[in-house]
């Protein structure tokens, strides 16, 4: 299919494949269409699968190889997936739950994303990444076989762990890595009672509170922390903020417990 008068064309999906509506026609048995950066809706009722590759404004979906298509609505049906296939493709989340940008489309109402080694970003505004399993939940996109390195981007970028995860610093703000991903650009972070770990060649201060298992470094506002390791850095620093935090010597030295965080590693404390 192709518009001859050089005009976009939207279309929609059918359940079947090889099937579409476009200009209030109902087209069976199609193989190409071409929809000169016009948009392309899918089913409410039906999973649909978007296989990309490296090719900007190229998608195969129900047995269709579209072109120069701009945008995508997966519909409201629960396990709408993106695909990378052939090679590695990078994508970027949107200031919206579910809606991603790759190779040069803006997907919506998407809910899970393989991009097969592919590089995911954020976007200028608050993002949300969640760990689950080797996988990642990034605005409510799982996303699967995705580069292990990412920047969050602008906003208030917030990142939630994974039991059994521990998580380390980098020395640079914004910046945390875990078992699996290494983010940048972090504002704040649960670490649902894991630990924390700090460097062995910078000196961290950690701000607490009277709010317990909360601390501030590296710009880095967490919570749920159980234990912090500063590392063997020489100048690792507690520092109370705000009002009087109590503490409680261990039975090794360079620890204490403070904020109900189990320090270790420490040099000073305020």
């Amino acid at each position: 299919i192709r518009d001859r008068s050089g005009s976009a064309v939207n279309a929609e999906l059918t359940s079947s494949n090889n099937g579409l509506t476009a200009s209030t026609i109902d087209f069976s048995n199609i193989n190409n269409a071409d929809l000169n950066d016009g948009e392309l809706t899918g089913t409410n009722g039906n999973d649909e699968t978007f296989t990309i590759t490296s090719t900007d404004n190229a998608v195969n979906v129900n047995a269709i190889d579209f072109t120069q298509v701009s945008a995508i609505n997966a519909g409201s049906s629960a396990g709408d997936s993106i695909v990378a296939s052939g090679s590695a493709v990078n994508a970027e989340l949107t200031s919206n739950n579910n809606e991603a940008v790759a190779s040069a489309i803006t997907f919506s109402n998407i809910d899970n994303a393989d991009l097969n080694g592919g590089v995911l970003s954020g976007s200028a505004s608050g993002d949300t990444f969640t760990l689950s399993g080797a996988d990642l939940l990034a605005n409510q996109i799982l996303f699967t076989a995705i580069h292990d390195a990412i920047n969050a981007n602008g906003g208030a970028d917030h990142v939630t762990g994974l039991a059994g995860v521990n998580w380390t610093l980098t020395g640079t703000n914004g910046a945390i890595d875990s078992t699996n991903y290494q983010f940048t650009g972090i504002e704040t972070a649960n670490l649902l009672g894991q630990t924390l770990t700090g460097t062995n060649t910078n000196s961290e201060t950690f701000t607490i509170t009277s709010a317990a298992n909360t601390v501030n470094v590296n710009a880095i506002d967490f919570t749920q922390v159980s234990a912090i390791n500063a590392g063997s850095s020489a100048g690792d620093s507690v520092v109370a903020s705000g009002s009087a935090v109590n503490a409680e010597l261990t039975s090794s030295n360079n620890d204490l417990t403070a904020s109900a965080i189990g320090f270790s590693n420490i040099n000073d404390a305020d």
